[in-house]
């Protein structure tokens, strides 16, 4: 074989080795996110609901979200540009509603994103829920907790790596 060809070769199989290693990265990270995830929904906050909005309101606006709307249990943001579509007047905000559940204060955080057709005309209309806010939010109120399911979670991340060579 030819030294290009050797080079060209133990490129391949180095570039290969990287991707998979990146991949299984990546679905380790997913183990971790979807633990922390569904624990958040499991187990409400224990702070009381003002508590729980100021803390929202904190976090929301070192996220550079500016708060419009504040009262009682909800409130929303001030819409601003969406970078999540590339039309021209897409818009984004984000609303939050911490619900008294009886054991503790549910949080949900949640981007509505409007991003129009292309010619101006009404287009999709998007929502995705905002896990990482709310687990801000929960590592100000309750740092023993957030730390707890961290650990956990980056312990079933490396599970799902497994053991290193």
């Amino acid at each position: 074989m030819s030294k290009v060809r050797s080079w060209f070769m133990m490129g391949a199989l180095m570039g290969a080795l990287v991707m998979t290693s990146g991949c299984a990265e990546i679905l380790a990270q997913a183990v971790k996110d979807s633990y922390i995830q569904q624990e958040l929904k499991k187990t409400p906050i224990q702070k009381s609901q003002s508590e729980v909005m100021a803390a929202t309101v904190e976090v929301l606006t070192a996220e550079g979200w500016t708060i419009s709307n504040d009262g009682g249990n909800t409130m929303k943001s001030q819409e601003r540009a969406s970078s999540n579509c590339s039309n021209p007047g897409s818009r984004t905000w984000v609303e939050a509603i911490a619900e008294d559940v009886g054991n503790g204060i549910e949080l949900s955080i949640k981007e509505y994103i409007k991003c129009p057709k292309s010619d101006g005309s009404e287009g999709i209309n998007m929502t995705q829920g905002k896990w990482l806010i709310e687990f801000a939010v929960v590592k100000k109120l309750e740092p023993e907790r957030a730390a707890a399911l961290e650990a956990e979670g980056e312990k079933r991340k490396q599970a799902e790596l497994g053991p290193k060579k």
